[in-house]
């Protein structure tokens, strides 16, 4: 089995940078790790995925999150917040309920590997990320409280589905064109109604069949929520790309259910919200967003200002900045600090 962490971020040109992307476990003893390596480039907000190809050529994925954003209505319950908020706070609110959730994400996945976690290092924990990330002007007072709430929920879910994680923070590519990190896969219980062979023993209804209940061991998929206001569309479609992106890969280990999960408020009991999202009507909109994703991709320009070099009076600055296609910016890290795949 791995247990492994990303590496370092690497600023490539104005707006953009790049790492290579490694998950946070993988189960190497139930699976076959992919060949390829995936990296993500940043570009201003929007994310790409690619690998590269034996001569070095990057082939670029568009990542599932920034294709829904691109091609799914913004929910209202969103907007109207917008509105009311203002454009700006909304934004600063956001980045900040993204970190608070990027953090919840890594203490969970350490939880889920780990078995345990120490509640009482939470502030420890919250003071390293905030200054990993640069986070000095961040008003994070009350994230170790907020944490240790929904790090015990999340707890609770794992006991009570008997949680046995197969991957965490694993990323993949589809040959059709789309990647994006899978925050949770493994196997746990469900229970599930059905007609099992029961049958009615009196009453009018005897000896016909019976609904009852069961629990089964499935595999699925767990994307994690760290908002407490419900689950938008964009999750359900979401989840739809990562099963298929997973039963590509790892054909012998299919998924058969996706689960949206988010810890509820609460004061005396840990408790949460876990949606099966495995037949979402709206998940069959994922292969026609995927077509619709191909004309924005080609719409889309891939171009980045790269300003390098010493700035040099005499010889004037054009030497010091140029536009630079996304190929050319990977080919030219690959070369100075990696060799291509075989």
């Amino acid at each position: 089995m791995s247990n492994k962490a990303w590496s370092k971020m690497n600023h490539l040109a104005d707006g953009v940078s790049v790492e290579q992307m490694i998950a946070q476990y993988f189960d190497s003893d139930a699976l076959i790790e992919p060949a390829y390596k995936v990296y993500r480039m940043n570009n201003k907000g929007q994310r790409w995925y690619y690998r590269l190809h034996e001569n070095g050529t990057p082939e670029f994925f568009m990542s599932v999150t920034s294709l829904c954003y691109a091609t799914l209505p913004t929910p209202k319950q969103l907007t109207d917040w917008i509105a009311t908020l203002g454009v700006d706070a909304a934004k600063k609110y956001s980045e900040i309920k993204a970190h608070y959730g990027t953090l919840m994400h890594k203490i969970c996945g350490e939880l889920v590997i780990c078995k345990t976690f120490d509640l009482d290092r939470m502030e420890d924990a919250v003071e390293i990320y905030r200054a990993k990330e640069g986070l000095e002007f961040y008003d994070v007072k009350y994230w170790a409280d907020e944490l240790r709430k929904d790090v015990l929920a999340f707890a609770q879910l794992l006991i009570d589905v008997d949680f046995k994680p197969l991957a965490i923070e694993v990323v993949l590519v589809h040959p059709e064109g789309y990647g994006g990190a899978i925050d949770l896969v493994g196997e746990m219980n469900l229970e599930v109604k059905g007609f099992f062979g029961d049958v009615y023993a009196s009453g009018e209804n005897k000896g016909q069949p019976k609904e009852s209940k069961r629990t089964e061991r499935i595999r699925a998929i767990i994307d994690l929520k760290s908002g407490k206001k419900g689950f938008y569309e964009t999750h359900e479609v979401q989840l739809r790309a990562y099963k298929e992106m997973w039963n590509h890969e790892f054909f012998a280990k299919p998924v058969t259910h996706v689960f949206n999960w988010a810890p509820s408020e609460w004061r005396e009991t840990p408790s949460y919200k876990l949606k099966d999202q495995t037949n979402s009507a709206s998940g069959n909109k994922w292969p026609h967003l995927v077509q619709i994703a191909r004309v924005e991709r080609e719409r889309r320009e891939r171009t980045a200002l790269q300003i390098t070099g010493k700035i040099d009076f005499a010889s004037g600055i054009d030497k010091n900045y140029k536009t630079v296609t996304f190929d050319e910016l990977v080919k030219n890290q690959m070369g100075e600090s990696c060799p291509a795949e075989s």
